[in-house]
């Protein structure tokens, strides 16, 4: 019994607390059970119906106190959980979705909530105690894809992944697998990923996994299926990476003790040495843009920060009638992200993101490593939101183009226009309007076109001949000279509400009429902004001048 009650108590702290609970309790409980049961055995004997009816009372309340021991005990230990599990119980509730249509798993013991994209179903299959989820999907195709969630049993020390570390690792898969490291983003940090390949049945498998160093233990996240979408997986792991939420013990002290989070000391993955963090936390999304200091002199490379432009707008070559470029700057936040290796000395190239709905107080999640491995700067108006006018929109771009320029070396032959959902379709309305500015263009899950297209995708329900999605006014020297000198790149796939309507743009849009142009069709991808990988990707086809 002391045993059963020891499992029921498992919601609290420590095992200690759990064992001194269960053993008292269950003796405690069991001498009242025992004497009542004795007691009214005796008294029925010998007729005595008064004391048979206490002792039947006390049968009664001991019976009682057994059940709210098994009830209330647990319970206890949900609510110390909920108080020192990373984010509290609470806060991780309250998180916007970043996944739309996703399912969500949130795990109180080991402190996070994760989102698993629309489709993915528990895996039926036992498996080991320390693999925490196991979902499968299983495509149209028939193949299936597995994405495993195991608990590590530690902490992970801050730092690349050892040699010891890979030789370990050389005796847990097949001998002929090949092994092959990248770098992923998960909130502020870098953390080293593993692709394995080899063959299992006579078939090509290939994995992604990576460690994540949550605060109150480490986990893997590995993701897995045919090697012939390999890319794929990559994107999936981004996404599930996006989707989580939790503190980590390569945090600030600030951080987590702002959350109310201990950090035990408990065992670690020694693949590295663990020096003092220093990676800044990504700051929640305010409910409007915040108070921003002038940005009289350039950001110190390596930090992000909202700020205001100073001075009036800048002379604005070719300027379009359709857009309205007078600015009261001071009054315009903007988010300017610049990457750790610009000095100054060398130009970089420029990405100006529109936002949705929402503004962004970080570059998109991911994007930080890819920004400064192609040498690009990052600039995100804070009011350039769905909510305001189109044509103020489109002008407070190209106004954060040019200030840009007055602030930092920038090449004029890699400043990019990018955007998500309807930051997205403005994205491609400045291509129109301002090519000599923006010589491309990275979409996410939105884009105008400049004449209806052939409403093929798209479903029959959301069609509308009468107001069509995705159309702007264009001359015809407006559509020549984009069609001429920049690059599209219209970013979707089959769980975002706008796959139809984007393929269809694409399809009797862009490629019909001969544009610099590629979809990139990510399967894994929702009504959201791309990641890194497909960041990538985009800018491969951008730089290099054709579709892959």
């Amino acid at each position: 019994m002391a045993s059963v009650f020891g499992v029921l108590c498992s919601g609290l702290q420590t095992r200690a607390t759990r064992i001194i609970l269960g053993g008292v309790g269950t003796m405690v409980i069991l001498a009242g059970l025992v004497v009542a049961i004795v007691t009214l055995a005796a008294c029925l004997r010998q007729g005595r119906k008064g004391l048979a009816g206490l002792a039947a009372a006390g049968l009664g309340i001991n019976g009682v106190l057994l059940l709210g021991f098994v009830i209330l005990i647990p319970a206890l230990g949900r609510v110390a959980h909920k108080r020192n599990a990373g984010y509290t119980l609470a806060q991780m509730q309250a998180m916007p979705r970043v996944i739309p249509g996703s399912r969500e798993i949130l795990n109180e013991a080991i402190g996070f909530r994760m989102e698993i994209p629309r489709g993915f179903l528990d895996n039926p299959a036992p498996a080991p105690p320390h693999v925490l989820y196991s979902f499968l999907y299983a495509d149209p195709n028939g193949s299936r894809l597995c994405v495993n969630v195991e608990r590590l049993g530690g902490h992970i020390a801050k730092g690349p992944l050892t040699p010891e570390f890979y030789a370990g690792l050389r005796h847990n898969i097949p001998p002929d697998a090949k092994i092959e490291q990248a770098v992923v983003s998960w909130k502020t940090h870098q953390l080293d990923a593993i692709r394995m390949q080899y063959s299992m049945g006579g078939r090509l498998i290939c994995t992604w996994c990576v460690q994540v160093p949550l605060a109150r233990e480490a986990i893997q996240i590995g993701v897995g299926g045919l090697a012939d979408a390999s890319e794929e997986y990559r994107r999936l792991l981004d996404q599930l990476l996006t989707g989580l939420a939790g503190i980590s013990n390569w945090d600030p002290p600030s951080v987590w003790m702002a959350s109310g989070v201990s950090l035990r000391p408990g065992p670690r993955a020694s693949h590295a040495a663990e020096p003092a963090p220093s990676v800044k936390p990504s700051p929640d999304l305010p409910a409007g843009p915040p108070a921003a200091p002038p940005a009289e002199s350039a950001l110190a490379a390596g930090r992000s920060e909202i700020r205001t432009f100073v001075g009036d707008v800048p002379k604005i070559p070719g300027r379009n009638s359709r857009l309205n470029y007078e600015f009261e700057l001071s009054k315009e936040p903007v988010l300017i992200h610049v990457p750790a290796n610009y000095d100054g000395s060398t130009p970089f190239g420029l990405i100006v993101f529109l936002p949705g709905d929402g503004p962004f107080t970080t570059a998109p999640r991911g994007w930080a490593k890819i920004l400064e491995q192609r040498h690009l700067l990052f600039v995100s108006p804070q009011k350039a939101l769905n909510s305001r006018d189109w044509d103020r929109r489109c002008a407070l771009a190209v106004v954060c183009a040019l200030k840009m320029r007055e602030l930092y070396q920038i090449d004029p032959q890699r400043t990019y226009i990018a955007g998500y959902s309807g930051g997205a379709r403005m994205a491609s309305r400045i291509a129109y309007y301002h090519p000599d500015l923006f010589s491309g263009t990275i979409q996410s899950c939105g884009s105008d076109f400049h004449r209806p297209v052939p409403a093929v995708k798209v479903p029959p329900s959301e069609r509308n001949p009468r107001s069509p999605y995705g159309l702007l006014d264009a001359t015809a020297g407006e559509v020549k000279a984009a069609r001429k000198k920049v690059h599209f790149v219209i970013i979707t796939g089959p769980r975002d509400f706008r796959y139809g309507n984007l393929l269809d743009i694409y399809a009797g849009g862009f490629a019909k009429d001969d544009f610099q142009a590629k979809l990139i069709d990510d399967p894994w991808m929702t009504h959201e902004t791309c990641g890194p990988t497909t960041l990538s990707e985009a800018l491969d086809f951008i730089e290099q001048g054709k579709a892959q």
